[in-house]
């Protein structure tokens, strides 16, 4: 389970007097500007005090085909609650702000300024991880966030998915546990699915 959006937010906040536009030549901050108010409608002069991987993120759910009014794992947490069942989390909230902070400044910077630079490629990029989702396709998944994520790939995937499967080992070793995790998380050598088969589990997959 991630932490809330609203949870989240203030600590997309750029510190020390920091604003978006600092961060930026102004003829590329300029340009940028230009480029994704006439893409999708949007100013970011508006978010002046968020970081670039707010923004990008930001982008890539307005490219993001509409499948569903909230997030998979929210969605599954509120059924869960709703339920009156058991609920932990494989990341705490701590956690979650802890990965933010660490995120390098140069690959936020670089990361907002080429989707902007190439709003068609931001955007096929983001349709084919949806399709990909879509159809199950954890490989592709991986492989697609692998290669997006590049120099922070160690962070956002490799330590939070041992991380996660220590946590999981933890709650599913004292009860039946049902568990929910980005699908960019499963694959690969240092996938969960590899963690739990290297602790004697028997993986398969339920999708028909």
């Amino acid at each position: 389970h991630a932490a809330t959006g609203s949870d989240l937010t203030s600590h997309f906040r750029l510190e020390d007097g920091n604003d978006l536009a600092s961060l930026y030549k102004p003829k590329h901050y300029t340009k940028m500007r230009k480029v994704i108010l006439k893409s999708f409608g949007i100013d970011i002069n508006g978010y002046k005090d968020f970081s670039p991987f707010f923004i990008t993120n930001m982008l890539a759910g307005l490219c993001a085909k509409p499948v569903r009014p909230e997030a998979l794992d929210h969605h599954l947490w509120k059924f869960a609650l709703e339920a009156g069942k058991e609920l932990a989390g494989l990341e705490s909230m701590e956690d979650q702000i802890s990965i933010l902070g660490r995120i390098p400044m140069d690959f936020q910077v670089r990361s907002l300024r080429s989707a902007a630079d190439n709003i068609s490629s931001f955007r096929k990029k983001i349709n084919t991880l949806d399709d990909q989702y879509g159809r199950g396709d954890v490989k592709g998944l991986y492989f697609g966030a692998r290669s997006s994520l590049g120099v922070i790939r160690q962070l956002m995937t490799t330590e939070r998915n041992l991380k996660m499967t220590e946590k999981l080992l933890s709650l599913s070793s004292a009860k039946p546990t049902f568990a929910s995790a980005g699908a960019a998380h499963m694959y690969g050598r240092d996938g969960i699915l590899a963690h739990l088969k290297r602790h004697g589990y028997k993986v398969k997959s339920v999708i028909n």
